[in-house]
């Protein structure tokens, strides 16, 4: 396998200096699992087997993607927040054109709720 350029080869774990460090301790790119941002489905589809886990999130120009169990790209699916629009605790949404706020009232057009 080719090295990559700027990278340092490494056996164990990664962690920071010390428990107060605040820097990152790796790229998302090069993580296993978790949580990744792609471009497009493409570059989704294109993570390898190798940096999938079952239940890892993708983000794809907004939209989040979930993986499930089987690791293919059949198992990915989009996912649901639930709530009923714009929040997933449910307190506010888009409702007839309109947003609700955490009160009930309609910004912007839309039926009072």
């Amino acid at each position: 396998m080719a090295n990559i350029p700027g990278s340092v080869p490494i056996t164990g774990f990664i962690a920071p200096t010390d428990a107060g460090d605040l820097f990152a301790t790796h790229d998302e790119q090069y993580g296993r699992g978790g949580y990744r941002t792609v471009a497009d489905l493409t570059a989704r589809d294109a993570i390898t087997a190798d940096r999938r886990s079952a239940g890892m999130l993708v983000n794809v120009a907004g939209t989040l993607y979930q993986l499930g169990a089987g690791l293919t790209n059949a198992d990915w699916s989009e996912l649901s927040l639930g709530g009923g629009g714009t929040t997933p605790t449910g307190t506010g949404g888009i409702i007839d054109g309109g947003l609700r706020t955490d009160t009930g009232a309609i910004i912007d057009g839309g039926e009072r709720v």
